[in-house]
């Protein structure tokens, strides 16, 4: 994490802003985790301060998967509220449509690890109808994902 992150800590509390990606191919949609976590995400990263939250995306995705993506339209813009170890967190997520170029190694593979710092990550290809059965946070995209809204939506979800 360098110092440009949009992020403050007060007490046990921590507000962060990200960014997130929505990759379908062919009813399947990418997730990640870190190697040793037992939840996944959709892929992306913290914003920088004075970066856009596509830009973010981007550079998220080029540093994680070696590749380029075009950003699409915001699906939501999320006010996540969870715990972890201990921490509250407070994270402001916007969540785009994102492409993948057709040739890129990750469309091909079900499952691509890269480095980031002392972490591997993991993604994998999950069929939409089997997030029910995977622990993927937040939880309301188990259901959401499924059936992307046509406009923006404001979500304000509370992980317990």
């Amino acid at each position: 994490m360098t110092d440009n992150m949009v992020q403050f800590d007060s007490g046990n509390n921590r507000f962060l802003m990200c960014t997130r990606g929505i990759a379908l191919d062919k009813g399947r949609i990418l997730l990640f985790n870190v190697i040793g976590w037992d939840w996944w995400a959709l892929p992306g990263g913290r914003v920088e301060i004075q970066e856009k939250s596509e830009d973010t995306l981007v550079r998220e995705v080029q540093e994680e998967l070696n590749t380029v993506v075009k950003v699409g339209r915001l699906v939501w813009v999320v006010e996540n509220f969870f715990k972890e170890n201990e921490r509250s967190y407070h994270e402001i997520g916007m969540y785009y449509l994102m492409d993948l170029p057709t040739d890129s190694a990750v469309i091909t593979s079900q499952e691509y690890t890269s480095k980031d710092g002392p972490v591997t990550l993991r993604f994998r290809w999950f069929r939409l109808q089997e997030l029910d059965k995977i622990n993927l946070r937040p939880a309301f995209l188990r259901k959401a994902l499924q059936n992307l809204p046509k406009h923006t939506e404001h979500v304000i979800w509370h992980d317990d």
